[in-house]
């Protein structure tokens, strides 16, 4: 697998941090490494219970980047969408998430899962699709990073003084990547 470089972008009135550089992200939309055998028991479980995860692509392309690079033992976060995998290696709290760029009714979703300081931040903008992805990448991110539920979307994201929180309060920096049509956010 080679590397690639991301350019970090933002969307949002207030600035992003600087990615630590013991963090390393891996991205992948190709199969090439995934061996059954080479899974970890946890994942073999996994497939025992839930066979049709054989042809998802996204399990597929995931379990092939962390095989690859011997992430087996090692803290990590994944996500994945629409055949594109993406996963953070890092130490502490931190989190990744990643969305294909599509139009769609960006308001309506936005009173379902963004605080009032988002929606405002969204209806302000001026590229309302790249705006809203930022945003709701982000709070996925914040919630796999604080082990916490999409139930709680609301509670976690960007507060009155314009600051990334979870629903204790507790700061987090990100960047935020554009790689081909997808964006990608990790917090830490």
């Amino acid at each position: 697998m080679s590397a690639i470089r991301l350019s970090s972008v933002n969307f949002l009135p207030f600035s992003a941090g600087k990615m630590p550089d013991k963090f390393q992200i891996y991205i992948s939309s190709s199969p090439a490494g995934f061996m059954r055998d080479k899974l970890s028991f946890r994942d073999k479980k996994r497939l025992y219970k839930f066979p049709n995860l054989a042809q998802n692509p996204d399990f597929i392309h995931s379990r092939a980047i962390i095989i690859k690079n011997r992430l087996t033992r090692k803290k990590y976060c994944i996500s994945h969408k629409d055949g594109v995998a993406v996963i953070l290696r890092a130490k502490g709290k931190f989190g990744i998430d990643i969305e294909a760029l599509r139009i769609r009714k960006f308001e309506r979703l936005a009173e379902l899962c963004f605080n009032q300081t988002e929606r405002e931040i969204l209806s302000n903008s001026d590229n309302k699709m790249l705006c809203f992805y930022q945003i709701y990448t982000l709070k996925e991110a914040i919630i796999k990073a604080s082990n916490d539920t999409l139930w709680n979307m609301k509670n976690f994201g960007i507060n009155r003084g314009l600051n990334l929180c979870d629903k204790f309060g507790k700061r987090y920096k990100f960047n935020t990547f554009k790689f081909d049509n997808f964006l990608i956010s990790a917090v830490y």
